[in-house]
């Protein structure tokens, strides 16, 4: 095998990119090699020299002196030139990276430019970076590197990225290289933060699937409601503009359906309306506030199956649950609908309680919706409608040196867009992100008709403006009101089969405890002296994590936060690294099996 095809093999390149195993005598135009006064080799492009023209090894000495990440796993050179960094780099290894498992370290090559490539892969031998995992890219800018780097690289393995750039790049190359090493640091710090968002609502998804379960025995599938309905429905968002719709909505009344968010429930009864379907959605403590002040008999409520179990137990009205496609697995409900035999109702909503009363409606088989308090910005520099959760919060908190505006607006201001005084209405980050999301309703639902009562809202091109008087039909509540009542078919899961998932949940969750418990016991006075025997028991415990990942798939979400949380910690031996997997892993197992027995007694 020649220089070229054993280079090319340990950087993991594929054949193409313009590198060439044979280098011409006469390198193209602009590109020179010469010797350097200490007698080796420098490489120049069109008169810039990537390396030291007196001594290339001693100037990559020198770029290398102050490099020792004895954590970081991840390093990046920018330009490979003839070599010197690399072979420098694994020469003195352990000045650089400490006394580590070499082959857990990854080195990214980025390289632009193939004659450079091509020149260094047929006339270097890099064999001393076998020890290390090594791939070369050539990245067009952050996104592609990442991109790039993603593949060969899981960002829950990342512990830390270091970079080294080439003395002789251009500024150009080193402002690339800066913008890519960014762009990589900023991907691995977005997933993390993705991991640990996900571990934290996927956590209360499956405590309040576990405690909505006797829901479940007297609740209807969305998947029943199918097309149950027809003519125009109106859908009340809490937003501030809500209340200038009062007079049409009672007006009106009889002559559309009125499909609640949460939000808006309180304002609507406080107004004297009340609504046919309330949509709840959000699994927190404080949107079951939004049903305990201001509240009158309404005939259906509409649940995401994960909501603030509460809300579900509480409530007199009719019980439709549905989950969203993204959650079936994740947080229990796909295994335990399976396990019952009950249907699997799923609405293909975003995670707002206002976009999935909107897909619904349209779910349901309502042709014509006009939005009301949809306002996707703060006008008048209010937060909510008068009498929602947040307006009566803000309200409490007024005084006489501070009055409700002032409440409402230092609210508003913590959450500004920065360049938002430019425009009007103000709209924070959050709500311009939801906004996306209207912009692509006729696109989503071409078959509806949708419209929106703007008033001084933030306007939405691409929906039209419309009002209530203008859809209401005579007898259009009734005729949907007594449908909805012929679908509505309870049960979606019978309590015995609730009962039988849970207690086999329950005993896998028990084994899994059991495992955790023996393997914590056996660390229990192990010093850190003890380096093969904590090894194999780091094995044992990363085993039992991966096993409950796979037995039990809301765990997986949590086992991947806890090995990403643990590989980012710094110092850390293999004794700490297992006794942290398997206490965190424990304490979870052990909330979900309480919260399980406790559900069983009651079912």
């Amino acid at each position: 095998m020649s220089l070229f095809e054993t280079n090319t093999a340990l950087f993991h390149l594929s054949p193409g990119r313009g590198i060439r195993e044979s280098v011409p005598e006469q390198l193209p135009d602009g590109y020179k090699l010469s010797s350097s006064e200490a007698g080796l080799l420098t490489l120049s492009v069109n008169g810039r020299y990537l390396h030291s023209r007196r001594d290339p090894l001693r100037e990559a000495e020198t770029t290398l002196s102050s490099f020792y990440e004895p954590k970081k796993n991840l390093v990046l050179f920018f330009g490979i030139g003839l070599g010197y960094q690399l072979l420098t780099f694994a020469r003195d290894k352990e000045l650089r990276v400490g006394k580590r498992d070499t082959s857990k370290i990854t080195l990214v090559i980025f390289e632009d430019d193939p004659v450079i490539l091509s020149l260094a892969l047929s006339t270097v031998d890099f064999s001393p970076l076998a020890c290390f995992s090594v791939y070369a890219f050539c990245a067009a800018d952050g996104n592609d590197a990442v991109g790039r780097v993603s593949q060969v690289i899981g960002p829950e393995s990342v512990k830390g990225i270091a970079a080294v750039q080439l003395p002789g790049l251009d500024r150009a190359a080193k402002t690339r290289a800066t913008a890519v090493r960014d762009a990589l640091l900023g991907w691995v710090e977005r997933e993390y933060s993705d991991m640990l968002t996900r571990f934290h609502f996927e956590s209360i998804w499956t405590r309040n699937i576990i405690m909505n379960a006797r829901q479940l025995t007297r609740a209807a599938d969305v998947t029943d409601f199918r097309n149950a309905c027809s003519g125009p429905a109106v859908i009340a968002a809490g937003g501030p503009t809500l209340s200038r719709s009062f007079d049409a909505l009672r007006e009106h009344r009889e002559g559309y359906t009125l499909i609640a968010v949460d939000t808006a429930y309180a304002p609507l009864v406080k107004a004297g309306i009340i609504p046919d379907f309330v949509v709840a959605v959000d699994a927190g403590f404080y949107n079951y506030l939004d049903f305990v002040f201001d509240t009158a008999p309404f005939p259906y409520l509409v649940a995401e199956v994960a909501a603030y179990p509460a809300i579900l137990r509480l409530s007199r009205a009719k019980c439709i649950v549905f989950s969203r496609a993204s959650q079936d697995e994740r947080s229990l409900y796909g295994p335990l609908m399976r396990a019952a035999g009950g249907p699997l109702g799923t609405l293909a909503c975003s995670n707002t309680v206002s976009s999935s009363a909107v897909d619904f409606a349209v779910h349901a088989g309502f042709e014509t919706l006009v939005l009301a308090g949809h306002d996707l910005s703060y006008p008048d520099f209010e937060t909510h409608c008068v009498h929602a959760n947040a307006y009566e919060h803000c309200l409490a908190a007024s005084s006489r040196l501070k009055p409700l505006a002032s409440q409402a607006f230092d609210r508003i201001a913590s959450r500004l867009l920065r360049d938002a005084a430019a425009s009007y209405p103000p709209a924070d980050f959050i709500l311009s992100r939801q906004s996306s999301w209207y912009e692509d309703i006729p696109a989503r639902y071409p078959s509806v008709t949708v419209r929106r009562i703007t008033a001084n809202a933030l306007p939405m091109p691409s929906i039209a403006s419309g009002d209530i008087d203008s859809i209401a039909v005579p007898g259009a509540r009734a005729k949907t009101l007594a449908s909805a009542s012929s679908r509505f078919h309870p049960v979606v899961a019978d309590a015995a089969s609730i009962r039988m998932f849970f207690t086999d949940t329950a005993e896998r969750l028990t084994h899994i405890i059991s495992d955790l418990d023996l393997i914590r016991t056996e660390l229990s006075g192990r010093t850190a002296a003890d380096d093969a025997f904590t090894e194999s028991l780091l094995a044992r415990v990363q085993t039992v994590a991966s096993r409950a990942a796979h037995e039990l798939p809301f765990l997986a979400g949590a086992n991947a936060y806890i090995m990403f949380s643990v590989n980012r910690r710094e110092g850390d031996g293999a004794a700490v690294t297992a006794s942290v997997i398997a206490s965190e892993l424990m304490k979870l197992a052990v909330f979900f099996k309480t919260r399980l027995l406790q559900e069983l007694t009651r079912l």
